[in-house]
Parts: C-alpha cells; sequence; structure tokens
C-alpha cells in the first residue's frame, strides 16, 4: 500500500494527519502543495489530502477513525 499526504507548510490539520500516520505505524510520503502548480491549483484549500494507491480517500478535515479505516 503506497500512503501519500499532500499538505502545506504551517497546516495544522496536516501536522495531526501526519501525526495520526506516525501513531498508526502508516508509512507515507508526503508532498508540499508548493513543489507542484498543478497540485496547488486542485488541492490548496482541501489540505491535508491523503491519497492510497493511486486514490484520493480523504481531504480538508476528517475523523481517526476515518483515516484508519482509508489505510486498511
Amino acid at each position: 500500500m503506497r500512503v501519500e499526504v499532500y499538505l502545506k507548510p504551517n497546516c495544522s490539520l496536516c501536522e495531526q494527519a501526519l501525526e495520526w500516520l506516525d501513531d498508526e505505524g502508516v508509512s507515507y510520503v508526503t508532498h508540499s502543495l508548493l513543489e507542484n502548480e498543478a497540485w496547488f491549483e486542485r488541492w490548496r484549500y482541501q489540505v491535508p489530502v491523503i491519497v492510497v494507491d493511486g486514490v484520493e480517500r480523504l481531504w480538508l478535515r476528517f475523523t481517526l477513525d476515518e483515516l484508519r479505516a482509508a489505510v486498511r
């Protein structure tokens, strides 16, 4: 399973999502929206965005239970 997290700097929701992923022992790769104009245009108001195996599963506000279900 490949988990990718798209985020912006200084984003408290992003920091929470990464903390939850760490607590759950999930390996992930992060991508800053500032690295790619297309990502920024697509998701700038929706971070964090959690993509699992190429499928957008979660974005913006979600619960720990929703995150757990997405990465199972």
